[in-house]
This record gives C-alpha cells, structure tokens and sequence, in this order.
C-alpha cells in the first residue's frame, strides 16, 4: 500500500487487493475450481488496460453511496435488468449445507471416531448432536461442521504421518 498515493485510501485498498487478494484467494479459487471441470476461465476485467484506467477514475466515479462499481454499473445499466445491478454484492461460496446433509451418517463416523475420539479433545456425543441437528434441520451447523471436519482430516494427517515416521524406524533398526 505504500506504493500508492497516501492521499487515496480507496486506491491503496484496490492496489492491496490486486497484489494479495486476487492472486492468493479469488483467482485461485477459481482456477482451481475451473481446472476441476475441465472449463477455460477469463477474468476480462482484469485486462492491465482496462486496470489501469479503472484505477486512474477519481474515488468519486468509483464509489458514490456506499456503492462500488459506478462506471461499471452504469456502462452495464443498457444491457442488464436493473434487479441484477442493483443487488447486494454475493460471494462465491459453496452451499454445503445439503451435502452435509445427505452425507450425515458419515459426517458422525468420522467425527466421532478414529482421530477424533483418540485425540481426546471433543465431546463425542456433543459432536453426534451438532451433525443430527444438522441433519433434522433443527439448526444450520455447516460452518461449524466444516471446521470440524478440517480438525478431522489434520488428526487423520497427522495420525499417518506418525504411522509412517513408526513403519520407517522399524524399518532403520
């Protein structure tokens, strides 16, 4: 952010999100995501002339009233319904919920057994009761699930890390 004009807190922004964000985290995301189906993706916003003359706009064509995307809403405006112009910004993320769902049975296997019960650091039947609720549609646990099942898959990792550093002492001696 230091390379952009101190002045201009939105151009410090953009230029930070262009360097870390886009790169790291949303183009990734979607390249990966792509590769995965076999679909040739373009970001043609992302065109360096188009860049750069969307960063060289004063704050005020970029952002009025808490709205982004000025010029381009209005460039857009002859071509779209203004319902799509016009609505909150949504992000990119999956619903897992459903799939959760459906796969209950082996969500509850694996997160009240093998890593997860000899790790010792969970309440076993409180972790069946988050997936059953879930599963009900007592309650929306899928966040919650999610970070357990990454917990889980760590455990798992790490359970056969260690099981390969054992096999490969036994091997040495």
């Amino acid at each position: 952010m230091a390379d952009c004009d101190p002045e201009d807190s939105l151009l410090q922004a953009q230029y930070a999100d262009l360097q870390t964000y886009l790169p790291g985290d949303i183009l990734t995301k979607v390249d990966r995501t792509s590769m995965a189906v076999s679909l040739e993706v373009r970001p043609p916003l992302l065109d360096p002339e188009l860049v750069s003359w969307g960063l060289a706009l004063p704050a005020a064509a970029k952002l009025r009233g808490g709205v982004g995307k000025r010029v381009l809403r209005e460039a857009a405006a002859p071509l779209l319904p203004p319902a799509l112009l016009q609505r909150r910004k949504r992000g990119f993320g999956a619903d897992l919920s459903g799939h959760f769902r459906a796969a209950a049975p082996e969500i509850r296997t694996r997160l009240t057994g093998g890593p997860m019960a000899e790790s010792g650091l969970f309440d076993l039947q409180a972790l069946g009761r988050l997936v059953d609720q879930h599963a009900n549609r007592n309650l929306d646990n899928t966040q919650v699930l999610w970070n357990l099942l990454v917990v889980e898959g760590f455990l798992a990792a790490e359970a056969r890390l260690s099981d390969m550093g054992s096999a490969a002492r036994r091997l040495v001696a």
